[in-house]
C-alpha cells in the first residue's frame, strides 16, 4: 500500500513539474523586440515559436534600426551575405525549469554564435 501511495505521489510531481516547464516555455513563444545593449534602441523584432522537433527557434521578422535589405556581411559559411530579415538567429533552445535553455543565438552584428539561455 506505502509502495503505491508512493508512486502515485512520484507521479503527480513529475506531471507538476512538466507542466511548470511546458507554461514557462509557452510564454516565451510570440513576437519580441530586441534591445541594443550600449544605446537601449530597439532594434529588430523576432518571432520565438515552437518547432515540430520540439526545440525553440527565433526568426528576424523586422529591422527597425538598418534597411530591411540588409545582408549579414560578418556572417560565415552558409549564412554569409544572406538577408538578415528572415535569418534564424535562436537555434535549437528547449523547455527547461525556468524558460528555455540550451540553445545558441547568433548576432547578425558579428557573425558568431554565442550558448543561449532565456
Amino acid at each position: 500500500m506505502k509502495k503505491k501511495i508512493l508512486i502515485v505521489i512520484a507521479v503527480f510531481f513529475a506531471f507538476t513539474i512538466t507542466n511548470k516547464v511546458h507554461a514557462q516555455a509557452s510564454k516565451i513563444v510570440g513576437m519580441w523586440k530586441t534591445i541594443d545593449d550600449d544605446t537601449g534602441e530597439a532594434k529588430s523584432y523576432v518571432k520565438i515559436y515552437k518547432a515540430k522537433n520540439g526545440f525553440y527557434y527565433g526568426k528576424i521578422t523586422k529591422l527597425l534600426l538598418e534597411p530591411q535589405d540588409k545582408k549579414c556581411d560578418k556572417c560565415k559559411g552558409a549564412l554569409k551575405d544572406k538577408p538578415i530579415v528572415g535569418m534564424v538567429m535562436l537555434l535549437k533552445m528547449k523547455a527547461g525549469e525556468d524558460g528555455l535553455e540550451d540553445g545558441k543565438i547568433m548576432d547578425p552584428g558579428n557573425g558568431k554564435f554565442y550558448h543561449c539561455t532565456m
